[in-house]
Formats: structure tokens, sequence, C-alpha cells
């Protein structure tokens, strides 16, 4: 006989029910005594209370809303379309899988209609839907428009969602509706200033004053000689 196991359940129990004082979450939704006996009642159980716990952001490079909203032709070298999920890590997965310069410019570039850009994704998607960042890309495309599979079939349906999304409040939507954040802690240089500060909220940028003594860039502003000399 395993004696330990009462005491499994108990420990388990009091999970469930949620010891505040340790900063334990419950695993449990109100009213339950116990875990879900069937292992898929119990992953679902777990999945749920994961997707309802609030998160913080500890590190974004996101300028204000209204930035991304304006007249901006081109984000950081890249097209403001649908391309634009690829552009953060999954496009270094892109050359890994061996697209072409000339493809990958073009890819992002603001001069070919969506068919065109899936038809230069279409040698490499199967070595990179399937990485990290291609997962979460996929993730994103369904769970934020809708489409399971992206296809030449999709792709215009995409770019209509993708479209239709960029409006006022979409920051919101995602990343605290759908995604669970609470608030984000945003690096970027200049240092932003933040349109939505419960949300956005912007971190010390300090890289430079460690990285760059006797630089002028912090000192004169702040009407102070700046030397490398401790």
């Amino acid at each position: 006989m395993n004696h330990s196991e009462p005491q499994r359940r108990n420990i388990l129990k009091l999970l469930g029910a949620g010891t505040a004082a340790a900063g334990i979450p419950s695993l449990l939704a109100p009213g339950e005594t116990s875990i879900p006996k069937e292992t898929g009642d119990t992953r679902k159980a777990i999945t749920e209370k994961v997707f309802r716990s609030p998160l913080i952001d500890t590190h974004e490079h996101l300028p204000n809303e209204s930035w991304r909203l304006g007249p901006h032709p081109i984000i950081e070298g890249k097209c403001p379309d649908w391309t634009l999920l690829f552009g953060h890590y999954l496009d270094s997965d892109m050359c890994s899988a061996g697209m072409s310069r000339e493809s990958y410019q073009k890819f992002f570039s603001p001069g070919l209609d969506p068919r065109q850009k899936r038809q230069l994704l279409e040698p490499i998607w199967p070595f990179i839907k399937h990485t990290g960042y291609g997962m979460a890309v996929r993730i994103a495309i369904r769970q934020f428009y809708g489409i399971e599979d992206l296809s030449l079939q999709t792709v215009d349906r995409l770019q209509e969602a993708y479209q239709q999304l960029q409006k006022p409040g979409f920051y919101r939507l995602i990343l605290q509706e759908k995604a669970g954040i609470e608030t984000c802690l945003v690096n970027q240089w200049p240092i932003l200033e933040s349109e939505m500060p419960d949300l956005l909220k912007t971190d010390l940028f300090v890289s430079g004053m460690i990285d760059g003594a006797g630089s002028s860039m912090y000192s004169q502003p702040a009407g102070i000689s700046g030397t490398d000399h401790v």
C-alpha cells in the first residue's frame, strides 16, 4: 500500500482550494473538492486555469497604438499587412530555411498582393510552420482571424481580417482580453511616452548608461558632464 497517496490527495485538494497566502492559484472550479479523475478533465481544468491567469509581459518593444494606426507605410522595414506577423524572429527561420534575399524583400514589401506573397512562402512554409515561432504565428492566425491554415485559398481572407482588426482598441483586445496580459513593460528608445500607461508601462532603458560610459546621450539632456571614470 502506498501510504503517501492520501497525503498526496490532501495536498492536491489544498492546491485546489487555493492557498492565497502561498500565492498558489486554484486549479479547481468553484465548488469542486478534488481534481477531476479523468485525464481529459484534468488537462481541461489546468488549461482553462492557465488561460484565465493574468500575466505581466516583462519585455516588449511596442509603440503606441496610435502610431501603429497612423500613416506609416513601412514598420521597421516591413509592410504593415498580414506578413508583419512573420516580421519578428520567424523571419530568421525563413532565411534559415533557404528563402533568398530577393524573395525575403519582396515578401515584406508593399508591392505584391497576398497571393503572390503566399507563393513566395510556399517552398519554405513546411520547414518553418512547426518551429516555435511558426506555431506562434499559426496560433495567432487561428485565434485572432479565425483561419485554421495559411494557404493560397485563405490568404486573401487573412489579409482582410488583419485589416479589420487594425482599429482603435485592438491593443486592449489582443493583449488584455485575448492574451490575458494585464500590463507590458516597454523597452524602447526614445523612451516611450505611453498613451496607455495602465497597459504599456515605460521600462527604464539603462543599457546606454551601462554600455556607453562617458556618452553625452544622457548627460547632455540632464545638464551634467558625463565621464567614463569612476
